[in-house]
């Protein structure tokens, strides 16, 4: 059963976050913006969701591939549809999530740094 209300949505999204940050390693810096963005719920209702940007450098020896496959598992455990998109140029591992209640979430990952990105589920605005 999806979250009800915002405080909900942002605590399960935030528990998401750290859970892909601890498996990803690393020291996290957090550029959130703290405010809510407009967003409009599957019923058409005004509603609102919290965006998410987390940064880090890759820790020595982590295999980018590696590391995203994880994380892709790690979210289609948590219920997430997820797609994987093939390696750019310069190599930079990628893995997106959608969740029922509208969640979206981006993981990239090359040799250098990785960063974690998205948008909570959408809330009927208080």
């Amino acid at each position: 059963m999806p979250a009800a209300t915002a405080g909900e949505v942002e605590r399960d999204f935030a528990e998401v976050l750290g859970s892909t940050q601890e498996l990803a390693g690393g020291t996290w810096e957090n550029r959130d913006d703290p405010t809510a963005r407009a967003c409009s719920s599957p019923f058409g209702v005004a509603g609102q969701q919290v965006p998410a940007l987390r940064i880090a450098a890759t820790p020595a020896g982590t295999s980018p591939g590696a590391v995203a496959g994880s994380v892709g598992e790690h979210w289609v455990e948590l219920g997430y549809t997820v797609t994987t998109v093939p390696p750019g140029e310069p190599a930079v591992s990628q893995v997106q999530a959608r969740g029922s209640a509208g969640e979206y979430l981006i993981f990239r990952v090359s040799l250098e740094a990785m960063t974690l990105q998205g948008e909570s589920g959408c809330v009927t605005a208080p």
